[in-house]
Order: C-alpha cells, then structure tokens, then sequence
C-alpha cells in the first residue's frame, strides 16, 4: 500500500510541476492560471519551484545563441550516414528462419522441462505413499504380534495381587499364539 501512495504521490508532483510548466509559459486557460496563483499564495514549496524554473529559464536566454556552421552540419550528416551505411553493411543478414528453430528448441526444452518436472514429482509422491504404507505395516506387524496381550489388557486392569496374574499368565500360554 504504501508503494501506492509513493506512486500516487510522484504523479501529483509531476502534474503539479507540468501545471506550472505550463503556467510560467502562459499556455494555461483563465480559470487554470488562476487556480496556479491561488496554490502560488498558499504553498511557498511551488512559489520556490516556480523561482528556480523562471531564473533557469531566464540563464538558458540570457545564452548566446550559438549555431554550427553549414560546412560543419554538412560533415556531421555526413560521417552519420557513413557510421549507418557501414554498420548495416557490417551486421550479417540472418534470415528469418533460423530464428524458428531456436525459437522451436527453446519450447522443446520447455515441454521437457515441465514433463521432468512433473514425473519427479509423481515419483516423489509414489516414494512418499510406500515409506506411509511401510510404517503402516510395522504398526500392524507389531500389533499381530502382541494380539494375546492386547486382548487380555482389560483382565490385567482388575488383576488385584501376583496370584491373579500368574493365572492370567498361564491362561495366555494355554491360549497359544
């Protein structure tokens, strides 16, 4: 948000400063320039900026003039003209076509890039599924292997003294696995 308003705030410098711009040159309509003086009275930052733009423009023409002469332009158009000629000459002409085939790897090697991407992913998530189902079995092997004790845990809650248990004992061997 505040890159927003940082932006919405530089736009209305600019358009403040085109304002007066355009005010210092009178190219502002009646009610426009009135609106620009009334904001010349109230905000002494624009009353400076409008100062520092009116004393440059004032230096740039208090500057003399100065303009080259024909036999200088001449010779400027001239070695521009060369400068272009033998850089067009210079620059090998590659025909379109050759543009299509790289254009044409550079998809390839996009479809391939996506389809890697997408079967180790798939790979990934198969690696994943098996390493649960292992850890799954472990539990169910563990738990087949202690059955007898599992179902006698609610006899082992009541067992009272060491007699009780050794009879709870012996009822499980006899039981068998």
């Amino acid at each position: 948000m505040s890159e927003e308003s940082t932006e919405e705030s530089a736009d209305a410098a600019d358009a403040a400063l085109t304002d007066l711009v355009a005010y210092l040159d009178g190219e502002l309509s009646e009610s426009d320039t009135d609106s620009i003086e009334h904001r010349l009275v109230e905000d002494a930052g624009l009353r400076d900026e409008a100062d520092r733009l009116d004393r440059a423009w004032k230096m740039l023409d208090s500057i003399d003039e100065v303009s080259a002469s024909k036999e200088f332009t001449a010779r400027t158009l001239a070695s521009m003209q060369a400068t272009s000629i033998d850089a067009t000459l210079s620059k090998p002409s590659v025909p379109r076509t050759q543009t299509i085939p790289g254009q044409s790897n550079s998809l390839v090697s996009l479809a391939f890039w996506a389809i890697t991407g997408f079967l180790v992913s798939m790979l990934g998530l198969e690696i994943s599924q098996r390493q649960a189902d292992r850890r799954q079995d472990e539990t169910t092997v563990r738990i087949l292997k202690n059955i007898n004790f599992l179902r006698q845990v609610p006899k082992y809650r009541t067992v009272q003294d060491v007699e009780s248990l050794q009879r709870l004992l012996e009822d499980s061997e006899e039981a068998g696995p």
